[in-house]
């Protein structure tokens, strides 16, 4: 998997005449669109193409005390949007005493982002599954 910019597409003609002679048709190159698809500007365009990346990555806690009741906040940003149905897994959160949770409370900001505002938590292999909503993130 490489980016790629956008390739140029010509067209070119030949029109055939009575008898055995052609009319050739000057080439042209075709205008690409510059419209915006999936959050990458020019798109749209023919076969140009982007890698996916993470281009801000932020986690933090609201306390490092023992025994107390944590927020972990997240902020992240991809290079391109996010669709609805993504899928992100944060892991290597090990180490918490909350148990296993199918629907474990999840925020975003704007709010509902995730799919029924919950992500699956298991506390064994500290991973919290996160299923983007029916607007997307756009990045």
């Amino acid at each position: 998997n490489s980016a790629q910019d956008p390739v140029t597409v010509t067209l070119a003609c030949s029109l055939a005449t009575p008898g055995t002679f052609s009319s050739p048709v000057a080439s042209v190159d075709f205008i690409p669109s510059t419209a915006e698809v999936a959050g990458v500007t020019s798109g749209a365009s023919p076969l140009k193409i982007v890698v996916p990346i993470w281009d801000a990555l932020l986690i933090a806690q609201s306390t490092p005390l023992t025994s107390a009741s944590n927020l972990i906040t997240i902020t992240l940003s991809s290079n391109v949007d996010l669709t609805k149905d993504s899928n992100i897994t944060l892991s290597g959160l090990n180490g918490t005493l909350l148990p296993d949770d199918p629907s474990h409370p999840v925020t975003s900001n704007p709010a509902d982002k995730f799919l029924t505002g919950a992500g699956v938590w298991n506390m064994d292999d500290g991973t919290l599954g996160l299923t983007v909503g029916a607007d997307g993130l756009a990045h």
